[in-house]
C-alpha cells in the first residue's frame, strides 16, 4: 500500500522538514564562521561572555544533528513508516524546547545590554520578564508535544494537525514582542549616538552599525512573527517546523 494514499497531506509533512533542514545547515555554516571569528579575534571578552557565546554554540550543534536525524528517518531510513510520521520524531525538542532556550538567552543577553545602554530599570525588568516567560513557554509547549506525540490514535491525520493551545500563543507572542521591543531599543539608542557623534569615523562606524542592527533585527523579528502567524494559520503538516527549527539560528547569527 502506497504511504503517501494514507495521508493526503504528505507533501505538507515532507516538504517543511527537508527545506527547514537545508535552511538549518546553511545558517549553522554562517554560525560556525562567526563562532571561529569570535575565538580568534575577541579572546580578551570576559569568561561569563564567552562561556555564554559557546554553550548556545553547542546547543545550536546539537539541534542542527538531531535536525540531520529526523530528517534521516522521515525521508529516507524510515520512508513508508506511518507510525514514525504520527510520532513527530524529535521536533517537540528542535522546534519549541530549543527555540525557548536559545531565544531567551539571547533575549535576556539584550535586556541586559539595553540595560547597560539606556540605564533603564523598567526596561530591563519588562524585556527580562518577557524573556523568561517565552523561554517557559517554549518548555511548556515542548512538554505538550511530548504528551500530543504519544498518545493513542489510530488516525494519522490527527497526529500531523497543528493544535494551538493557550501556552503555545503565550509562547509566540512573549517571544514576538520582545523582539520587537529589543529592537525598537536597539535602533533608538544607535540614532541617539548617531546624531550626538562629532568626528567623521565615529559618525561612519555608528551609522554602519546602525545599518546592520536594522537589518538583522528585521530579519530575526520577521522570522519570529511569520512562525506565529503561520503556526496559528496553517492547521495541517509541520510547517510550523520549517521557521521553528531556524528561527534559533537567526536570532543567533544575526544578534550582536
Amino acid at each position: 500500500m502506497d504511504a503517501s494514499a494514507s495521508i493526503p497531506n504528505i507533501t505538507d509533512i515532507t516538504g517543511p522538514l527537508l527545506f527547514g533542514a537545508l535552511v538549518n545547515w546553511a545558517l549553522f555554516g554562517v554560525l560556525v564562521s562567526q563562532i571561529y571569528y569570535y575565538h580568534v579575534h575577541f579572546h580578551h571578552d570576559p569568561r561569563t561572555l564567552k562561556v555564554f557565546i559557546y554553550f548556545i554554540f553547542l546547543v545550536e550543534t546539537a539541534q542542527t544533528g538531531i535536525v540531520a536525524h529526523d530528517s534521516f528517518v522521515f525521508l529516507a531510513g524510515g520512508w513508508g513508516n506511518l507510525s514514525l510520521v504520527s510520532s513527530q520524531g524529535m521536533l517537540w525538542l528542535t522546534a519549541p524546547f530549543m527555540d525557548g532556550l536559545v531565544g531567551g538567552c539571547v533575549q535576556l543577553f539584550y535586556a541586559w545590554r539595553i540595560f547597560v545602554l539606556h540605564e533603564s530599570r523598567v526596561l530591563f525588568g519588562v524585556l527580562g520578564f518577557l524573556s523568561l516567560v517565552s523561554m517557559g513557554g517554549g518548555f511548556a509547549a515542548g512538554l505538550e508535544s511530548i504528551i500530543f506525540a504519544h498518545e493513542d490514535s489510530t488516525r494519522v491525520q490527527e497526529k500531523t494537525k497543528v493544535i494551538v493551545t493557550p501556552i503555545h500563543q503565550v509562547w509566540g507572542v512573549c517571544m514576538m514582542v520582545c523582539d520587537v521591543l529589543i529592537f525598537a531599543c536597539m535602533i533608538a539608542w544607535y540614532r541617539k549616538v548617531r546624531h550626538s557623534a562629532t568626528y567623521k569615523l565615529t559618525h561612519d562606524i555608528i551609522t554602519n552599525t546602525v545599518k546592520y542592527t536594522v537589518a538583522s533585527g528585521a530579519l530575526t523579528t520577521t522570522a519570529t512573527v511569520a512562525a506565529l502567524i503561520i503556526f496559528s494559520v496553517i492547521k495541517h503538516g509541520f510547517y510550523f517546523s520549517l521557521l521553528g527549527v531556524i528561527i534559533t539560528k537567526c536570532k543567533r547569527c544575526f544578534f550582536r
